[in-house]
């Protein structure tokens, strides 16, 4: 959701793709301009709702959240992302770690998401344990940069 950046690198990068980008219907009025100025509104569809109580979709091929998955949303939106997504589906998610490099760059992200009313930051471990209680497999890390990282885990 949010802005359509990552929905609209993904259908430039893979012409054959079609993504459906979900948010607040006050964001996906916002989403629909920067679709259109990137002209990829023949595949970049949008749908409003709130992911905490509305329906997502469903027989999706990949999920991607990105910093969503707070504390307070996991045990909602996990369950909801599983279901929506064909079996062997990927589920991509962006999120913050405690356990990235040790350095004054990181240092500071941590800071300023403390300083901003970030939640708690979790370990790698911790984040393959949350998904992988709703039912995913192969969880791998892709990289880590700065206080994030990129993860895929499968629908088996």
């Amino acid at each position: 959701g949010g802005h359509g950046f990552y929905s609209i690198a993904f259908a430039q990068k893979y012409p054959q793709l079609n993504v459906t980008l979900f948010d607040l219907p006050t964001v996906t009025e916002l989403s629909k301009s920067f679709i259109a100025q990137f002209g990829v509104a023949d595949r970049v569809s949008t749908m409003s709702g709130n992911f905490l109580t509305d329906p997502i979709g469903e027989s999706y091929d990949a999920i991607l959240c990105s910093n969503v998955l707070h504390k307070d949303k996991r045990d909602i939106t996990l369950p909801k992302i599983h279901a929506a997504l064909n079996p062997g589906g990927t589920f991509i998610l962006r999120c913050r770690v405690a356990d990235c490099p040790d350095n004054l760059e990181t240092a500071l992200g941590k800071l300023y998401w403390q300083v901003r009313g970030g939640r708690d930051l979790y370990t790698s471990a911790q984040w393959e344990g949350f998904v992988t209680e709703y039912g995913f497999t192969d969880f791998t890390i892709h990289g880590i940069d700065g206080i994030f990282a990129t993860i895929t885990a499968r629908r088996s």
